[in-house]
């Protein structure tokens, strides 16, 4: 728990630092409080990618974390994500989903019968409860929110079919 506790400090010594090398007015509140969560955001994810990088290669599952990694960052530009108040909870998120989504694609077998459900349930998803927007977040307005649904709806499909059609070629017989 400690550890947490030091890297949330440090993270937050390296914001102040970049925050006065950048010369950033620290009376304008609301510049300041968009750059400090823009900065602890990158820090942390920085941090925590590093770190599931490494448990990743040591569990000898590293392609599978890059490809997992790869495709929700590719989306999560668009769709936001779910916080947590912290750091430890966030890590541990991030270690769940990646572990999860792992875990299931050495379960599933995609085909044609798991594909069509798979795309179906992403665009159903996407388009009725995304994006998600933390508090600490610009507001969007309603068109700019469905200008993030319409490309995040484009990736999804092009990820999704481009993986099935990749997978399908690769092993023609089991995909009639």
């Amino acid at each position: 728990m400690h550890v947490f506790l030091l890297w949330d400090r440090a993270n937050n010594f390296l914001v102040s630092l970049l925050m006065s090398k950048l010369k950033i007015d620290k009376n304008d509140e609301k510049k300041s409080a968009l750059i400090l969560y823009s900065l602890s955001c990158l820090l942390n994810e920085a941090g925590k990618i590093a770190v599931l990088t490494v448990f990743f290669l040591v569990q000898r599952r590293w392609a599978e974390f890059i490809t997992a990694f790869i495709t929700i960052a590719s989306l999560r530009i668009f769709l936001g994500g779910s916080h947590r108040k912290t750091i430890l909870g966030c890590w541990m998120q991030s270690f769940l989903t990646f572990e999860t989504i792992i875990l299931l694609s050495a379960k599933i077998s995609v085909n044609g019968y798991t594909f069509c459900p798979i795309l179906l349930l992403g665009l159903f998803l996407i388009w009725k409860e995304l994006p998600l927007i933390s508090d600490q977040r610009t507001i969007y307005g309603e068109a700019q929110c469905m200008r993030f649904k319409s490309k995040s709806l484009t990736v999804f499909i092009q990820e999704v079919s481009g993986l099935f059609f990749i997978i399908s070629s690769a092993h023609p017989a089991d995909y009639r």
